[in-house]
């Protein structure tokens, strides 16, 4: 885990309230260290969305039931997964966590690694201990690629969306 963790805002910061977000953020990185669907949801609020940028990817947001359905697909893929932080940004006052990671894993089809990177815009819940909502946004290229490669078939995105809007485009023509 990154030992720098750089602090927003122009406040006193309470190293009590730092401690138990940063706890929350790394039981959230190692649940999908984990590759178990029980270990990521446990620090994640009933009322939890999770939505991946960008939008141009047309994956839809997904509640804490959906995103656990999307995390067992995506971790059926994978033989090794980890979010390695390369920065975090922590704004207790706007109750945000800011994670650049590098998402590291080795495919179970081919044992070939997979790196990609991310930011995680993380939105805790005022007492700091769950998750509310995660804004991550990808690289588009390799969100694409893993859906043509290797994605189990609800992951959702571009392709389906597409075809929706050709149906929708086609409807609405003169």
């Amino acid at each position: 885990m990154l030992s720098e963790i750089k602090l927003g805002g122009q406040h006193r910061v309470n190293p009590e309230v730092v401690a138990v977000r940063m706890q929350t953020i790394r039981t959230l990185l190692e649940g999908y260290k984990s590759l178990s669907v029980t270990q990521l949801l446990k620090p994640l609020a009933q009322e939890f969305v999770h939505q991946v940028l960008p939008r141009s990817l047309c994956m839809p947001p997904r509640n804490r039931t959906e995103f656990a359905r999307h995390a067992e697909g995506i971790f059926s893929i994978f033989r090794s997964f980890e979010m390695v932080p390369e920065a975090i940004y922590d704004d207790e006052l706007r109750g945000v966590v800011i994670i650049h990671a590098r998402m590291e894993g080795i495919l179970k089809s081919t044992e070939d690694s997979w790196i990609n990177e991310c930011f995680l815009m993380v939105t805790l819940s005022p007492d700091h201990k769950e998750v509310v909502e995660i804004s991550e946004f990808v690289d588009s290229a390799k969100a694409v690629e893993m859906k043509q490669r290797y994605a189990p078939k609800d992951f959702g995105g571009v392709e389906e969306e597409q075809r929706k809007g050709r149906k929708r485009q086609r409807r609405l023509s003169w």
